[in-house]
């Protein structure tokens, strides 16, 4: 039987293809925020289908006493992949889908599930912005290099992976560039969940050591200063991490207007609603 193409799908199937070639996992509630249907029924038959003919799988893991039961991760299939990739006329690499079970982790799952929902809120507010010209939004566990084929790709490492001049390096949760009014903006994004505000306080750390070392200025050609965007979970942990900061870090006043907070609630819209350390409201640009 000859293969499926996608232009024999129709535009809910389609559209759900190509969300996950481009953010690799997906959620039905994602698929809803994406525009793939406002209907959740409509949305899950769908995607009933698109398994049945093996183009999508998902995984799913246990219940939890804290969250309750986890939402399905959907992902393309190699088949999926290769529909994708023929009907962009693009190399099959160029398509995200896992390439084995090693990519699935549970202790990840919330994680990466809301730098998901950071790129879609980008995305949402770069693509509805006449005046915003997204370049890109990369993320930790976008991949470049090849273990088997180093010399030739360089050694596998996360696409957002930055060197420092020591010799050092750090690697963002995710990376994103756009361009507003003519203006070049990168930002340096951290999700964080759980309760633990020494972890996010030394990751911090690590991005005020970057600015200070002009590290994404080299690894990216720009010429400003970078935002450092910080996402959490809990509010009380974003309080507590911004008191440490203004006791124990002397941050110049340029620094401090490009380091920037708010929590997973206040996702949307992106570039909105960003809490400084001394507590001032302000917009990213």
């Amino acid at each position: 039987m000859k293969d499926i193409t996608i232009t024999v799908l129709s535009e809910a199937k389609t559209s759900i293809l190509y969300n996950l070639a481009k953010y690799r996992f997906n959620t039905v509630k994602q698929f809803q925020r994406l525009g793939v249907s406002s209907q959740v029924a409509h949305i899950s038959k769908t995607l009933k289908v698109l398994r049945e003919t093996n183009l999508i799988d998902r995984t799913g893991f246990a219940f939890t006493a804290k969250i309750g039961k986890m939402p399905d991760l959907y992902f393309l299939t190699p088949k999926g992949a290769k529909v994708v990739a023929e009907s962009q006329r693009v190399d099959i690499e160029s398509i995200q889908y896992p390439k084995s079970s090693n990519t699935l982790f549970q202790h990840d799952y919330l994680h990466r599930i809301t730098t998901i929902d950071l790129q879609i809120a980008y995305d949402v507010w770069a693509n509805g912005t006449f005046e915003v010209e997204p370049l890109f939004f990369d993320t930790y566990y976008h991949k470049v290099g090849s273990q088997r084929n180093q010399e030739e790709t360089g050694k596998l490492r996360a696409k957002t992976q930055i060197e420092l001049s020591d010799g050092s390096h750090f690697t963002p949760d995710a990376i994103c560039r756009f361009t507003q009014k003519g203006k070049d903006t990168i930002c340096c994004i951290e999700v964080h969940n759980g309760q633990d505000t020494t972890r996010l306080s030394n990751t911090i750390k690590g991005h005020l050591k970057a600015i200070s070392d002009n590290a994404v200025q080299r690894a990216y050609d720009y010429k400003r200063l970078n935002y450092v965007l910080i996402v959490c979970e809990r509010k009380e942990v974003m309080r507590k991490v911004i008191e440490r900061i203004n006791e124990n870090i002397d941050l110049s006043n340029k620094v401090e207007k490009f380091l920037l907070f708010k929590t997973t609630d206040q996702i949307e819209p992106f570039a909105d609603n960003w809490l400084t350390v001394s507590g001032s409201i302000v917009s990213v640009q």
